[in-house]
């Protein structure tokens, strides 16, 4: 691998590298960077490399309130895991044929709504892959970047939903994590449009919402708020 400066001491382990470089095959259809530096013609510093992919929940904002909300449950129904932590640390890698990027990020567990098959406990260190970030590879800068969701600023608080892609290591996107600044969810958190809803609610008000969403499926019946 090409790519300089990304691993420092104490890097993950090479599974969960391994992992998070695989587990984003849909960033995958689009020119090598091989292919971009070959292309011809004068390069800039850094590369940008755009990627946008719908994230457009399932259900309607209108209509009789359900609870748990329809984005709720469906965020929920695609997690293994919810708890709200602090990214501390950063790597980022090119994707598995060098047509993107993904950062690793080491976060620091302090709460969960769900702790999964692997039980992760509020104290817990785990780590969290998403697509994007900058590396340099060959001497030239590539930054990947997806407009509905931005990278993490490290040792600030977030709620995320991931799914496991290996021990220890869960992937995320633009749709399961929201950005908390003090007592409230910041409603930049998400471009779409539950933004507002997630954003008129406290963090203990979703995370109680993502617990209640994972009891109905759980059971397989669902509730609709009086």
């Amino acid at each position: 691998m090409a790519a300089s400066g990304q691993m420092a001491a104490s890097d993950p382990p090479s599974a969960v590298v391994a992992a998070a470089e695989s587990s984003f095959p849909e960033y995958g259809n689009a020119p090598t960077f091989d292919q971009i530096l070959k292309s011809g013609g004068p390069l800039p510093s850094t590369i940008v490399i755009p990627r946008t992919f719908d994230n457009t929940p399932n259900g309607s904002v209108f209509g009789a309130p359900q609870y748990p909300s329809p984005h709720v449950m469906s965020i929920v129904g695609r997690s293994d895991f919810a708890a709200t932590g602090v990214p501390t640390r950063r790597w980022t890698l090119p994707l598995v044929g060098n047509t993107f990027t993904v950062s690793i990020y080491l976060v620091h567990v302090t709460s969960v709504a769900i702790p999964g098959k692997d039980g992760v406990m509020a104290g817990q260190d785990i780590y969290v892959a998403r697509a994007g970030g900058p590396i340099t590879y060959k001497g030239q800068v590539f930054r990947g970047i997806d407009p509905n969701f931005q990278l993490f600023h490290l040792n600030e608080p977030y709620i995320f939903l991931g799914s496991k892609i290996a021990d220890g290591i869960y992937k995320v996107d633009s749709d399961r994590v929201l950005k908390l600044e003090g007592s409230s969810i910041a409603e930049t958190s998400m471009k779409h449009t539950y933004a507002a809803y997630f954003a008129s609610k406290s963090p203990a008000a979703i995370l109680d919402e993502i617990s209640d969403a994972w009891a109905l499926q759980n059971r397989g019946d669902r509730q609709v708020h009086p």
